[in-house]
């Protein structure tokens, strides 16, 4: 079958040979079972059973960290040697890793053995090497992973997997999971106290998270309870206990004890009371208790499941399961307590179970499903060994049994398989086929089924080559590729070997597209390449053919055909803005039409079938629209564009009058109108940035107008579409007038979209726009893939910070660059770990990045992107630095008193300077309620540290304050309010009667005022006027003290206290009461103690500060004014200078802002 096969091959390379035919091919053929005389019967891998399996459903099968191998990457170059003997020995694992559970600080070991010596093998946690150390050893004699002392905080639990690596190739074992056994410090759920009816039913729980589950053992009254030593009493489901019917007996203290047995550790519950009360009289209805069973259930074959069902009622209920598919379910497992018990579930158990609790009063029911997990096993016959020829085709095909169905992928060499850009790879539900074999497709093969239920695999050994190393045939070398056009391109080659060369194949492929590479036969070592497209770049390599066999690649060739006159014309839209204005927009045309650089753009212009009206105007590649003017109303125009590369404008005609290939786009214009005519909408200007590789933001804003019967838009329309699938537009969106920007979602990565975006007008016509971006591709490692620098990145980079957010980035695309379609911008802050650089892309030449931290020195980068999706190197970085912003409030605000009138206030620096701290603001008030515009302030340096002093304030007033810093740029969030008040008490350093009240110290002046003026009329019988009233002065002048008093009541007497005679000082106490009344001003403006200037001070003491005012008798007889001033003075006594103060302050100063 073999030699029928290349025969066939050969038969073919012969027929074009004779007859001249180039042969262009594509390697899709179609899968076959390979034929047995393919094979070379070994010792049969499939021999695990799929048993060991992993808990919880993989995302996939565990694979090192370089995935998605694909094979054209690891193509054996021409200088690299056939190998003279292969390896034939068939190599399958004796012992593989299994899963642990262990306890911290434990030891684990691993085992791995292989049928082979020679091989060395390396451990992987999670698909990546493990690093070993004292406590994780490779022992050297079996390769065996010791840890000697499990930690759980090192991380050393997980997924392992031995990759045993040998001549022939590598292969990976099942994964085994080490898992730490651990059980936490609390239950969840304990018993509670609860009453039952005697004859009815009791439900207790105890609930702990514990790995594995632990064990609950049930106590009452402090003894252990023999739980399922009776009927009436059961724990068919752990950590509940049903007692069913309660007797008297039962009533008791219940608590639990939870025992981990491999962690070693136990947790004993809370308690609960179970009161056991009178019978029920009266029937009631089945109630389901306790836990109920779960809608979904699943099992692992040959285990156990345990399904709970305890009911109560009156009388008791009685329990009956049944399956919905009819079956019926045996006796034998229903438990005592009501519960289903399938002690070794079959695939056969799978069902959905109802239990139905029943008694005279009624019926209650619940439902669940069972599913049972049966381990993947693989059924198909796959052979150890397997050894083809170079440039054959290999095909396997591998299928497995389980529930749920398994997944199938192929793993090489440790690696897994991926289908690759060459088409040469092919997967399909485990299906693999590789075509045009080479040297470096040798090695071994592995078929991974894999589920929820488990993990299985089977391995084959590929040999490639020849039967004999004398018929090896030499790749072709020294491979150039010359006279390169825009559609052809020259390839010559040559041979270093005497072997006789049927024919030669050319495998040639585009690095932009998504199809498989092409194949041409030649029998010359040179051969001109034709039907390339331009400005596009290609791979190439040779193999050459024996009548035995093939040889391997040549060394793989990049190259670029030339640039030629586009293919097509941009797509064009008309707009008229006016009865002798037209609009004209058109998109830019991708590169597989473009063929080269766009240099500038051509627009034509004529009346309607009217050649001998032609304009025509020339613009620059930069512009997308032109506003032609002039026009005549009424009339009919035809307006075409055309796109010019650096070979010149593309051909409008086929030539021998076939017809024109530029289409024309017709646009009548609108009549003159005497009354003005609404020109109707304008399209957007519409800007495209890609998020991330699902997510497109579209933003657009409206052109300015000179018009003023422009209307504003009622509402824009959004659509878009896939490019590559020719689909419909989806949509349309319809947003409000007032968005200028939206959201596109759950896009597919790596694609190209064409977004739309109109004007709706109140009369429902549309002005359109009509941009194209692609999404990004998924990231790679952190970083997207770079294939091929084939693109020289943007040039001329500019970055200014626009405010404390915000960079203004540009750049202007490279000289020499292709047919460029978006960039993709990328940014981070230096000097910081905090996440990953971001990636934005955009169709200008410049972007505006928001959200930025403010005073944070950002690098930008940039790169080039084609309509292929190829791309080229970041450039050098650009290094900018925000502004300055506002910064975060102060911390931690405190004040302390520092005698009656001061404070001190402190604080620290925001969390969040957000730049250099200038300054501090300190606000205060006695009214929180006031804007704060109208709180008294202080302002404070930097450099003066983080506190400073308050003074002249009044005691037993309340006040609040706030903080806040500024930068040069902003001044910064307000701290939050604090809350202080210098309480203040009377206390004389002498005791004296408490000072009467106003009103009764003037009616006692008054009353003895009379008095002596009646004794004296009485005594002298009217002797003298004259003396009566000197008699009257000094009598008065021995009465009561009068003291001045504040809040609108005026002092009696002069306001000047008396002195003694012969006394030169008097010493006052001076008390200040709160303020409650404020005279009213015209400026409405406080003084720095938060009263008006006009108020008078009362005399008291402050928080326990004494303030003895010593006045002289000359300064107490000037009057009240004079004691007035000489009072505030003394109260404030403000030894500390005061700096800058808002309005209504002692210093003065500029307003608050």
């Amino acid at each position: 079958m073999l030699a029928d096969s290349y025969m066939a091959s050969n038969f073919l390379l012969y027929f074009c040979l004779v007859f001249g035919v180039t042969v262009s091919q594509t390697t899709i053929q179609p899968f076959e079972s390979p034929p047995t005389s393919d094979t070379l019967k070994g010792l049969d891998p499939g021999q695990g059973d799929g048993r060991t399996s992993l808990p919880g459903r993989p995302a996939g099968p565990p694979l090192t960290d370089d995935d998605d191998l694909t094979l054209a990457h690891r193509r054996a170059q021409a200088t690299a040697p056939p190998p003279a003997a292969p390896n034939r020995t068939v190599m399958h694992f004796v012992r593989e890793p299994h899963s642990q559970l262990v306890a911290n600080g434990a030891r684990a070991e691993m085992t791995c053995q292989v049928s082979v010596s020679g091989v060395t093998i390396q451990w992987l946690r999670a698909g990546k090497p493990v690093e070993t150390n004292r406590r994780k050893i490779v022992r050297a004699e079996d390769g065996a992973l010791v840890i000697t002392k499990v930690r759980r905080n090192k991380g050393d639990d997980g997924t392992y997997q031995c990759k045993v690596l040998s001549d022939a190739g590598a292969m990976l074992s099942q994964p085994a999971k080490l898992t730490i056994a651990s059980i936490k410090r609390n239950f969840s759920v304990w018993p509670s106290d609860q009453s039952a009816p005697a004859g009815g039913v009791a439900v207790l729980r105890c609930v702990i998270d514990s790995v594995p589950p632990a064990r609950i053992e049930w106590m009452r009254d402090g003894e252990p309870l023999p739980v399922n030593s009776s009927e009436r009493l059961s724990a068919d489901v752990a950590g509940q206990l049903s007692i069913r019917p309660v007797t008297a007996e039962d009533a008791g203290v219940y608590s639990c004890v939870a025992y981990n047995d491999i962690a070693s550790r136990q947790r004993r519950s809370d308690s609960g009371t179970l009161t056991v009360t009178a019978p029920e009289a009266e029937s009631r209805a089945p109630r389901l208790m306790g836990l109920p069973p779960p809608e979904h259930s699943a099992v692992r074959a040959n285990y156990s499941l345990v399904l709970p069902c305890v009911a109560d009622g009156h009388p008791l209920p009685s329990v009956r399961w049944t399956r919905d598919d009819g079956l019926p379910v045996p006796s034998s497992a229903v438990t005592s307590g009501g519960s289903l018990n399938l002690t070794t579930a079959q695939l056969a158990d799978a069902a959905t179970y109802t239990c139905t609790a029943t008694n005279a009063a009624g019926q209650a029911s619940r439902r669940t499903t069972v599913e049972v997990l049966v381990p993947p096993v693989i059924t198909s016959e796959l052979p150890a060994l397997k050894e083809l020829r170079r440039g054959w085709m290999l095909r396997m095909h591998c299928t497995a049994d389980g529930w749920p169905p398994p997944n199938l992928s192929w793993i090489k060499d440790g690696h897994r398989l991926t289908p690759d850009a060459t088409g040469r790879v092919r997967l399909d539900d485990g299906k693999l086929s590789v075509a045009n074999l080479q040297s470096a497709d040798s090695g071994i093969y592995q078929c991974v089924a894999y589920s929820k239920a488990g993990y299985t695999a089977v391995a084959v050994h590929l040999i490639t080559g020849s039967a004999s190393p004398s018929k090896q045939v030499d790749p072709p070398s020294q491979l150039e590729v010359s006279e390169i056009t825009s559609r052809t391109a020259r390839l010559t080659w040559s041979v270093d070997d005497d072997a006789e060369h049927l024919a030669y194949t050319i495998h040639i492929r585009d690095l932009g597209g998504v199809t498989p590479e092409s194949q041409q036969v030649v029998a010359e070592m040179t051969h001109v390449v034709r039907d390339l497209r331009p400005y596009t770049n290609y791979s190439v390599y040779v193999r050459a053919y024996s009548t035995d066999m093939a040889s391997d690649p040549s060394e793989t060739i990049e190259f670029r055909t030339a640039e030629d006159v586009p293919s097509e014309t941009p797509r064009v839209t008309l707009v008229a803005v006016s009865p002798t204005e037209l609009n004209v927009s058109w998109e830019a045309l991708p590169a597989s039409l473009s063929n080269g650089v766009i240099t500038g753009y051509r627009i034509n212009s004529q009346r309607h079938n009217d050649p001998a009206t032609a304009s025509m105007v020339e613009v620059g590649a930069d512009r997308h629209s032109f506003l032609i003017t002039g026009l005549e109303p009424g009339r009919a125009y035809d307006v075409r564009v055309l796109a010019a590369t650096r070979v010149g404008y593309q051909n409008v005609t086929r030539g021998g009058g076939a017809g024109e290939l530029a289409q024309w786009v017709q646009q009548r214009m609108p009549e003159r109108s005497l009354t003005p005519v609404d020109p109707g909408p304008r399209p957007p200007a519409v800007h495209l940035v890609v998020s991330n590789h699902t997510t497109i933001l579209i933003s657009w804003e409206m052109p300015d107008s000179a018009d003023r019967l422009q209307a504003p838009p009622v509402g824009f329309n959004v659509l878009y579409r896939r490019q590559d699938l020719s689909s419909e537009l989806k949509g349309p969106i319809r947003l409000p007038a007032d968005t200028y920007q939206y959201y596109l979602t759950d896009l597919v990565p790596n694609t190209w979209y064409e977004v739309h975006v109109q004007t709706v007008a109140a009369d429902w016509r549309t002005a359109e726009a009509i941009k194209t971006i692609s999404t990004l591709p998924v990231e790679v490692g952190g970083e997207f893939e770079l294939e091929r620098p084939v693109l020289e990145p943007p040039v001329a980079l500019n970055a200014e910070a626009l405010n404390a957010t915000a960079v203004l980035f540009k750049w202007q695309r490279p000289p020499s660059a292709r047919a460029i379609q978006y960039y993709t911008v990328k940014y981070r802050p230096i000097n910081s770990d905090k996440g990953q650089p971001v990636l934005l892309s955009s169709t200008d030449s410049e972007m505006t990045v928001t959200r930025l931290q403010p005073f944070t020195l950002y690098e930008f980068t940039v790169r080039s992107h084609d309509a292929d999706n190829t791309y080229g190197p970041y450039s050098e970085g650009k290094r900018v630095r925000t502004l300055e912003g506002a910064p975060s409030p102060p911390l931690n605000v405190s004040w302390f008193p520092v005698d009656a009138s001061r404070i001190r206030v402190s604080w620290r620096p925001p969390l969040r300077p957000h730049g250099q701290i200038a300054g501090y603001r300190v606000f205060y008030t006695h009214d929180k309620d006031e804007p704060l515009e109208r709180w008294s302030y202080l302002d404070i340096p930097a450099s003066s540290g983080t506190n400073m002093q308050l003074s002249q304030l009044v005691p037993n007033q309340q006040y609040w304050l706030r903080v806040r810093g500024r930068t040069a740029a902003a001044p910064g969030q307000l701290s939050d309010m604090v809350r202080f008040e210098i309480r203040a008490v009377l206390q004389s350093s002498t005791p004296t009667p408490a000072p009467a009240s106003h009103g009764t110290t003037y009616t006692i002046l008054t009353g003895v005022l009379l008095l002596v003026v009646l004794l004296a009329g009485t005594a002298l019988g009217l002797f003298c006027h004259r003396r009566r009233r000197r008699r009257g002065r000094q009598r008065s002048s021995a009465g009561a003290v009068s003291r001045p008093h504040l809040n609108g009541a005026a002092g009696s007497g002069s306001g000047a206290a008396g002195a003694a005679a012969g006394s030169d000082h008097v010493e006052m106490e001076v008390l200040t009461p709160m303020l409650t009344h404020v005279a009213p001003a015209a400026e409405h403006q406080l003084d720095t103690k938060g009263g008006h200037p006009t108020t008078k001070p009362a005399n008291g003491r402050a928080n326990g500060f004494v303030h003895p005012l010593y006045l002289s008798t000359d300064r107490l007889r000037r009057g009240s004014g004079d004691a007035h001033n000489e009072s505030r003075v003394g109260l404030i006594n403000n030894n500390s200078s005061v700096l800058s103060s808002g309005s209504g302050t002692a210093g003065g100063g500029e307003p608050p802002p």
